[in-house]
């Protein structure tokens, strides 16, 4: 993971989204995917698929912070969108929710931010030039 990354990956996790957008317009690699033996560890196994090893996938696992506040996730859902608009690779994002047993919402309307981040990433796959 380069610098960019890095900051990306801070700028996300703080919930700055002017910074990601800054980081995104100055052309980092948002479909990067921080490699598997970043996560070994010599004492427990570390399963690699359920670990935020990239942008939207960050996104997600903090999701489950029961201490987000409804404008971190409000944050959380303008990034997803800025991610998407610019080209993120969903698979590996949608990978982690099939994991999980995700199903989208069966109505698009008054959901919350949680439904509507998970939302957003499954239909742009749905729609994604990566199968």
């Amino acid at each position: 993971m380069d610098k960019n990354q890095e900051r990306l990956e801070e700028a996300i996790g703080n919930f700055d989204v002017e910074n990601v957008k800054k980081i995104i317009e100055e052309g980092v690699n948002i479909n990067y995917a921080v490699p598997e033996s970043h996560y070994a560890h010599p004492e427990h196994v570390v399963e690699y698929d359920h670990q935020p090893y990239s942008p939207l996938r960050l996104i997600i696992f903090r999701l489950a912070d029961c201490n987000l506040k409804q404008e971190d996730m409000y944050a959380f859902l303008q990034i997803t969108k800025m991610l998407l608009n610019a080209g993120v690779d969903t698979n590996n994002a949608m990978n982690y929710l099939y994991l999980d047993g995700y199903k989208p919402s069966a109505s698009r309307n008054n959901k919350s931010y949680f439904s509507q981040i998970l939302d957003e990433i499954y239909f742009a796959h749905q729609k994604s030039k990566f199968p």
